[in-house]
């Protein structure tokens, strides 16, 4: 697997190095950073106070920002992707196994139900930023609430699935 994400270096985006596979396991080098994930936050301490919520999703955004200007789209933003260092800073996991705009068509769902947008989960290979900034308006809802928003209980994966809907005619 191409690594799409080894050439972004940014504050709030935590530096893949390498990935692959080796002995039919895949594998993701990135770079390591002191700190605790926001799903892990919030299930061991409670919802976000508003500014502090706020503040994660600007930095996320950022770094999202970053990425889709390179060419790179996520297509897994969640909590569990999100890492708070040392410094208070909200840095993106993952990123080097983003798919780069780019790419040729796939057909292979990558995301987490619960925080995908509807067109990823219908057409994997039409996703665009848009589907990021989705997932981080879900991710912000559960950082408020501790619970994906539609859902009443959070599950073990952080996930669950988006309530089954059909968009109105066109």
């Amino acid at each position: 697997r191409k690594l799409a994400a080894g050439k972004l270096v940014h504050p709030n985006v935590v530096t893949a190095y390498d990935a692959g596979e080796a002995r039919g396991v895949a594998y993701l080098a990135s770079e390591l950073v002191d700190g605790t994930d926001l799903r892990g936050w919030v299930l061991d301490h409670g919802p976000l106070p508003v500014g502090e919520a706020v503040r994660a999703v600007r930095d996320a955004a950022a770094g999202l920002g970053y990425a889709h200007g390179c060419g790179v789209i996520h297509r897994d933003v969640k909590p569990s992707n999100l890492i708070r260092d040392g410094g208070g800073v909200v840095r993106v996991l993952d990123v080097g196994l983003a798919r780069l705009a780019s790419a040729g068509p796939t057909g292979a769902v990558v995301g987490t139900p619960g925080y995908m947008a509807p067109e990823q989960e219908a057409d994997a290979d039409a996703v665009d930023p848009r589907a990021d900034v989705f997932a981080l308006g879900r991710t912000l809802a559960f950082l408020l609430t501790g619970r994906p928003p539609g859902y009443d209980a959070v599950s073990p994966d952080g996930g669950g699935g988006l309530p089954s809907c059909s968009p109105p005619p066109a």
